[in-house]
């Protein structure tokens, strides 16, 4: 018994000082313990050393080059990899299962992204900015303009919070150049730490949406109020060329008002914002 004891003595102390050194002294520094590993992407992703590359992306790059329909489904691509199903365990974990999206394809599971998507999101916003001419039409209305600035003052501040929360520490020098009269940072040979962008993309598909048989962004997890009005292409069709909506001129709509009927709803945003709510706990 005697041993016995000071074996669980020695298992006990063990397991104070790693949980302590968990807590206390890496966790503030270490990513893979300070963030919930619910979709289990720490797991499969390793952080290796990666040079710069300091070469200002040419007009033949896959996603910033000059704008084509090659281009557009490289990003369609990117983007639509990391539309991901993760299980119900995993949701609960995060606490967030009241507010998330089912599948209803009887495969179970929720909706999941990644935070590091939206940014991709926003980069490829500013890339359609910067060619305007190739993905806007000539003649915007004013509030398509307020629009669009203020979608590019959201993605601005969404890129800027992130940089600030995954500050960058590796070290630069600044050096003299020919053709620069000030000093200019010098990429050359600066190494950091980067994700496995394979492995992580190897995640992406593994736990796509696209990957299953059934599901369908327009049926299965389809808006319960929206997705009830899209046209032939999937699309809501109350959409401008910003993604913007008048909700308010939509809500008068005898499209939605039959419907709203059809539903037992009373007329206006404040019913449909009940209905919304209550949507999760009908699951």
């Amino acid at each position: 018994l005697q041993i016995i004891a000071i074996l669980l003595a020695l298992a006990t102390y063990t397991w104070a000082v790693l949980y302590y050194a968990q807590e206390v002294i890496y966790k503030p520094f270490c990513p893979r313990l300070t963030t919930p590993d619910t979709v289990h992407v720490w797991d499969k992703v390793e952080f290796n050393p990666q040079l710069v590359n300091p070469v200002t992306p040419g007009h033949d790059h896959p996603l910033l080059g000059n704008p084509t329909p090659e281009v557009d489904a490289n990003w369609s691509a990117l983007l639509s990899a990391f539309a991901n199903r993760i299980p119900e365990s995993e949701v609960r974990r995060l606490g967030m299962e009241a507010d998330a999206i089912p599948f209803n394809d009887g495969e179970g599971g929720y909706l999941v992204g990644l935070a590091m998507v939206h940014n991709l999101h926003c980069i490829n916003c500013l890339y359609q900015v910067a060619h305007r001419d190739y993905y806007y039409t000539p003649n915007t209305t004013e509030k398509e303009d307020a629009t669009q600035k203020s979608h590019i003052g959201h993605c601005l501040h969404h890129i800027m919070e992130s940089v600030k929360c995954q500050a960058d520490l590796t070290p630069v020098l600044l050096h003299w150049t020919l053709h620069d009269f000030h000093s200019v940072i010098n990429w050359d040979g600066v190494e950091r730490t980067c994700a496995d962008w394979s492995q992580l993309m190897d995640w992406g598909s593994e736990h796509s949406v696209g990957k299953s048989t059934s599901i369908s962004q327009f049926t299965d997890t389809k808006h319960p109020i929206y997705g009830n009005f899209l046209n032939e292409h999937g699309k809501f069709s109350w959409v401008d060329q910003e993604g913007g909506v008048n909700y308010k001129e939509f809500f008068k709509t005898p499209e939605y008002q039959k419907w709203a009927k059809d539903q037992g709803l009373a007329l206006g945003e404040a019913a449909a914002e009940e209905y919304l709510k209550s949507f999760y706990v009908k699951q």
